[in-house]
């Protein structure tokens, strides 16, 4: 028998089916332990007594079904769990109907892929305590500009961006965003590569930016969309990404930040610490002091001088403000500074500034993920 109550994994794993209509089985580790996970999965395969906490009904019926092979195997929900997931929570039994024909998927596997992409980055979201309930969120319904409003990070999917734009959906044709994610104060495209090269220089995601931008009228410093997160599988995705950029396809053409997010534990908690309110002006306090925080004009983009040393934070993740240094110390041949970063992300700023080393122009700090969590949340 399988309890369904809002604390147990398998009613996260229903409501969390019921919003991104399914999921890689290879991804489940997103979720929290693998193993665990894995074994939930194989028993809600079951045909098994479900009971309902909230009002003590059973039911006999098959939770999920898994399908595909590989890396494109998925798990979706059982057509019989569906009066299940009614009882459950009937507004994401609505949304689940609204938006997958009602139980019906395609074997596309483009289309599989891109849910599947949808999913992984719903789960980061999801971990790093971000509401992704779409079904309970503020609908996005004017045909003008309206304003978003949050008190607590909120991500708004890809599907419910194209409700919103009714007729105007051709301009997500071309675009590989799966999201918006919105916290008080600052704002984010969501892009997932995977271990795929993203392109940059296509005129899509120019233009879902411009429309979010004024489409939308976004809680950030100047009202715009000028910030992305890109999650991939790894810091190889994040150099390759980098090593692609050229004068003609800079990387930083559509979005001036793009903070990477690798899809593991250290990433979840590193997304966290980029929904934390004033996170960058914290992180800088932390860091270097607030009397030594950069201020006026500036030649290059750095944080803060300490006893006459440029400091350049990279705990963000933002690849285009690490590109932008790299392109500073090749025009300044005098400038030396000192990087900031995880442990995780060593290796990477290591082979990117590899250059730079040998001529010690640049030195390396690390500090851990949960020093910085500790800081910003209190913990």
């Amino acid at each position: 028998m399988i309890i369904l109550q809002k604390t147990a994994h398998a009613h996260t794993l229903m409501t969390l089916l019921a919003y991104v209509g399914e999921f890689p089985t290879k991804s489940v580790s997103l979720l929290g332990s693998e193993r665990v996970w894995k074994a939930l999965i194989h028993k809600m395969t079951q045909p098994q007594e479900v009971k309902l906490l909230k009002s003590g009904e059973s039911v006999h019926c098959q939770l999920v079904s898994i399908s595909g092979k590989a890396g494109a195997k998925t798990v979706r929900m059982h057509k019989s769990a569906l009066p299940v997931l009614e009882k459950m929570d009937l507004r994401a039994y609505r949304y689940y109907m609204d938006h997958f024909q009602e139980h019906h998927f395609s074997g596309d596997p483009a289309h599989i892929d891109r849910d599947h992409r949808v999913a992984e980055a719903v789960a980061m979201c999801w971990k790093a305590s971000v509401d992704i309930a779409p079904a309970v969120l503020p609908q996005l319904r004017e045909p003008d500009v309206q304003k978003i409003q949050v008190s607590d990070p909120v991500l708004y999917l890809s599907r419910e961006l194209k409700d919103f734009w009714n007729g105007e959906m051709h301009k997500t044709m071309y675009t590989r965003i799966v999201g918006l994610l919105h916290c008080p104060g600052n704002c984010y495209g969501i892009y997932n590569t995977r271990k795929a090269l993203m392109k940059w220089n296509g005129i899509g995601e120019e233009k879902i930016r411009h429309y979010l931008s004024y489409a939308l009228d976004l809680d950030t410093p100047d009202g715009k969309l000028s910030s992305a997160i890109l999650f991939g599988d790894d810091y190889d995705i994040a150099l390759r990404s980098l090593q692609a950029s050229t004068v003609q396809a800079r990387f930083d053409k559509v979005y001036q930040h793009i903070h990477f997010v690798p899809m593991n534990e250290m990433g979840i908690k590193m997304l966290r610490t980029l929904t934390a309110p004033a996170w960058q002006e914290q992180q800088i306090e932390m860091l270097y002091g607030a009397e030594n925080r950069a201020a006026g004009y500036q030649s290059f983009e750095y944080d803060a001088v300490v006893d006459g040393v440029y400091c350049f934070s990279h705990l963000d993740g933002d690849l285009c403000r690490l590109m932008r240094l790299r392109s500073a110390l090749n025009s300044s041949p005098d400038l030396k500074v000192e990087i900031t970063c995880y442990p995780e992300q060593e290796p990477f700023i290591k082979e990117y500034m590899d250059r730079f080393r040998g001529k010690n122009r640049i030195t390396i700090r690390t500090i851990r993920i949960d020093q910085v969590c500790r800081y910003l949340f209190d913990e």
